[in-house]
């Protein structure tokens, strides 16, 4: 007798075909033949922008994670920022409290003015992104380049006709360091 074993849920099989056996999995869903068929899912972490980036310490450097889901919606995302990586010579490195924020569960990371600090070279940090959800996880990398900045020079006071004889006084007291934390001058030395 001829009749049509019905296929399990998200799965068919060709006209004619009789045995439970010969049902496949629509596309986008995987199971054996005959079997229950799943949803294929698969995420994708991203940081828009370049992989590699020139920063500075006295900018402030956002990071914009860009996800995207085969069969989730992206509320259902959940964020980690890490640190990776740090110079070479960790002795140089002056870590800023702020990077207690990289523990943040936002697809956008603020590091602030001074939170990736260095003393007296350039060098590069590697931040990740892992992205989850359910038992899904995606993760990427983005490497910041610390750029060394010159120094501010602002120079005020003193008259442009003045005579021979007569001193001048200016005052470079608001020049700065733009890679210095707090009292950018405090260390600077005028002569």
């Amino acid at each position: 007798s001829d009749f049509c074993v019905p296929c399990p849920s998200d799965s068919s099989s060709s006209e004619g075909s009789g045995a439970v056996t010969d049902c496949t999995c629509k596309e986008g869903w995987s199971g054996p033949a005959g079997g229950e068929c799943l949803l294929e899912c698969s995420i994708l972490a991203d940081i828009a922008g370049p992989v590699q980036r020139s920063v500075t310490v006295s900018e402030i450097t956002v990071l914009q994670a860009t996800t995207q889901s085969s069969c989730r919606s992206t509320d259902d995302f959940q964020y980690r920022w890490s640190l990776v990586e740090k110079p070479q010579d960790s002795s140089l490195w002056q870590p800023s409290n702020r990077l207690v924020s990289l523990n943040t569960n936002l697809n956008t990371l603020v590091l602030p003015k001074h939170t990736l600090v260095l003393a007296d070279i350039t060098s590069e940090f590697v931040l990740k992104l892992s992205v989850t959800t359910g038992s899904l996880e995606s993760q990427t990398n983005v490497s910041l380049r610390i750029e060394e900045e010159a120094l501010v020079a602002f120079i005020s006071g003193g008259d442009r006709s003045i005579g021979l004889q007569e001193g001048i006084s200016l005052d470079a007291s608001l020049s700065f360091d733009p890679m210095a934390a707090g009292n950018a001058n405090s260390e600077m030395a005028f002569e």
